[in-house]
């Protein structure tokens, strides 16, 4: 008989084994009963456990946990860390227009001073 599964006793015919398949994780209590010509002996017990798979218990869960924590935590960093290295580009790139805008500007006004220095009494004609 195993306590935790079935409640009956389970004949071994004249093999003298049985099995349990598929038993859920938990607690059982193997009772054993012998029979030797006939005579049936002493019950004996043997008391066991059955473990859930790997991925199912406390300390693969707090794995799951931590993984996923050092994931999200990857992740804001990548997107941070993108950021920053747009804002630079384009920090530079507004850098880089003000100056090319600056010197246009310049070239502008030394035209423009030309120009009115080219034409009598400073008008264009």
């Amino acid at each position: 008989m195993l306590e935790g599964g079935s409640k009956q006793w389970t004949p071994t015919g004249t093999a003298g084994s049985a099995s349990f398949n598929h038993l859920k994780e938990g607690s059982y209590v193997f009772h054993v009963r012998p029979m030797a010509a006939g005579v049936q002996g002493e019950e004996d017990r043997v008391a066991f456990t059955v473990l859930p798979p790997w991925y199912r218990t406390w300390w693969a869960w707090a794995c799951y946990a931590v993984a996923s924590i050092g994931l999200l935590i990857l992740i804001v960093s990548l997107i941070s860390y993108w950021e920053r290295r747009e804002k630079a580009r384009l920090e530079r790139l507004v850098a880089q227009r003000t100056a090319d805008l600056a010197a246009s500007e310049g070239r502008y006004r030394s035209l423009n001073v030309e120009l009115q220095a080219q034409t009598p009494n400073g008008e264009a004609g």
